[in-house]
């Protein structure tokens, strides 16, 4: 009886991070008798190691119409997009750390084929080992070495994407020190390009991503996130041009979670080289809500505004289109069409709690260009439309309205709905324009 109790406390109080690999689950070496579940989660080797393991199921089906505005033709484009995933999680000593994850992402029946976001049938996402030369009761650090999935802040910048469903990863060395209120690590990586096969993909041949990412804990202000990002692409495509890219991004974040108000604030500067031109570029990300948990359904109400510069004239001495890198694109909404780059927004939310493991997001995007001179950019930091010569500024208005259900502390359920209503400059800029429409439901299950 004790055993199944406690059982099922861990299965009620379970939960999954974004990065598996954060997950620790060592507070159950202390459990002499373990049921089938908890057993998986801690498997004894010896006095000093263990290991774990656990995965991910992810079915989505996705619902589209006009999608690209009737700049492609598409019109009706319903696919189904899957993801597997299986990891192994070894702890050899306190100081010594293996992790592996395999990952599986499959689409089918999408018009135009796979996009790269979609599609990358068998992958090691994760393989590393973790290495903690330091640890005592006030401060650790750890060097982490092998291919891993990098995650930082409020995702704008530096995110796994797991909207998509082939999540992004690099292979390098990361530094991790950890000390009272202050976090901070240092890393430097090559991309892992995905090729859609099994075990094809293959390394950048030069350093992609390198930088340190600092988190202070201030208790009267909460947090404080600096941070220097350096990135390096072979071929960028703006409204500007094509070209090898070299970007410096140095980036600040003030920022509060929970409580009756929450706010965050992000601001960066970007400098570098496109082919022989400099890059000079700018955003401001704000958004602030408050809860108010003593009415019905609980609601969450706020705004985010923000801001992302473009180009300001075509063959300029200076490049200010701004590059998010690797954003998380839901930030935008719950599938966005437009990101950041050459934008202004005004997003109004709302989200409300019928029951409690419940939660129904309604919000409403408002999207122009900043600079006239520039295009529009998609989600994921990628060009999509050109800007020159149209003087409209108004892009269009997005609806929303997503349902996230827990059905328990495995399996989850999303469904979302979303209206694209497009502006003056897509109703300029596309022949046969038209509105865009998309539903879609997704049910995860984790272990």
């Amino acid at each position: 009886m004790v055993t199944c109790l406690l059982a099922s406390q861990l299965v009620e109080a379970q939960t999954f991070e974004l990065l598996r690999f954060d997950e620790d689950y060592s507070y159950l070496a202390n459990e002499k008798e373990r049921p089938v579940y908890p057993a998986i989660k801690f498997i004894p080797i010896g006095k000093a190691s263990y290991w774990t393991i656990g995965g991910d199921i992810r079915q989505e089906l996705s619902f589209f119409k006009n999608e690209d505005w009737g700049s492609r033709h598409l019109g009706e484009n319903n696919f189904l997009l899957q993801r597997y995933d299986l990891q192994l999680d070894l702890h050899i000593t306190s100081r010594f750390r293996f992790f592996a994850q395999a990952r599986s992402a499959l689409e089918d029946g999408r018009k135009d084929g796979p996009r790269f976001i979609d599609q990358d049938k068998l992958n090691l996402q994760n393989f590393f080992c973790d290495i903690t030369p330091w640890r005592s009761s006030k401060d650790s650090l750890t060097l982490r070495i092998g291919k891993q999935e990098v995650n930082y802040g409020s995702e704008r910048i530096l995110s796994v994407q797991d909207g998509s469903n082939a999540r992004i990863d690099f292979a390098g060395v990361k530094c991790i020190y950890r000390v009272k209120n202050l976090s901070a690590d240092f890393f430097a990586m090559k991309s892992d390009i995905d090729h859609y096969g099994v075990f094809d993909n293959r390394l950048s041949d030069a350093l992609n991503l390198w930088g340190v990412n600092t988190t202070f804990h201030i208790p009267e202000w909460d947090h404080l996130d600096l941070y220097y990002i350096g990135s390096r692409k072979d071929s960028c495509r703006y409204e500007a041009g094509v070209g090898h890219e070299q970007r410096n991004t140095f980036g600040a974040r003030f920022w509060r979670a929970g409580g009756r108000w929450s706010y965050d604030i992000e601001s960066d500067y970007q400098s570098g080289k496109f082919g022989l031109t400099d890059i000079s570029a700018w955003a401001l990300f704000t958004d602030l809500s408050i809860r108010l948990s003593h009415f019905p359904l609980s609601p969450n109400i706020g705004i985010k505004c923000d801001f992302t510069s473009g180009n300001k004239h075509r063959g300029n001495e200076s490049l200010g289109t701004f590059n998010a890198l690797y954003p998380r694109s839901a930030y935008f909404g719950y599938n966005p069409l437009v990101g950041a780059g050459n934008l202004v927004d005004v997003h109004p939310y709302i989200a409300l709690r019928p029951v409690k493991k419940m939660t129904i997001n309604l919000d409403v995007l408002f999207n122009w260009r900043f600079s006239l001179n520039d295009g529009v950019y998609t989600p994921l930091a990628t060009y999509s439309l050109g800007g020159t010569p149209i003087d409209k500024r108004y892009i269009g208005t997005s609806y929303t309205v997503k349902l996230e259900y827990a059905l328990n502390s495995f399996l989850g359920l999303m469904a979302g709905l979303q209206y694209f209503e497009t502006g003056p400059f897509l109703e300029s800029t596309i022949l046969h324009v038209a509105n865009a429409r998309e539903a879609s439901v997704r049910l995860t299950f984790a272990f």
